[in-house]
């Protein structure tokens, strides 16, 4: 698992910044099963993650605007 969802499923916001201070690009990470790093930060209830990456530009698609 990627340290950014590693971050995002320890709830370890500074982690998070860190790793896409570094990484950008992350910011539209899937993981080994599809899902974006939007989606699996509102499955585990990551409301500040979810509106970072929000804020940061992510694009919510249709399933995880519902979510």
């Amino acid at each position: 698992m990627s340290e950014l969802f590693r971050a995002i499923q320890e709830n370890d916001l500074p982690a998070f910044e860190r790793t896409l201070r570094d990484q950008p690009e992350l910011r539209d990470a899937r993981d080994e099963r599809g899902n974006s790093a939007l989606l699996i930060s509102i499955y585990y209830g990551r409301t500040q993650i979810a509106a970072r990456l929000v804020q940061l530009g992510v694009k919510p698609s249709f399933f995880e605007a519902c979510a």
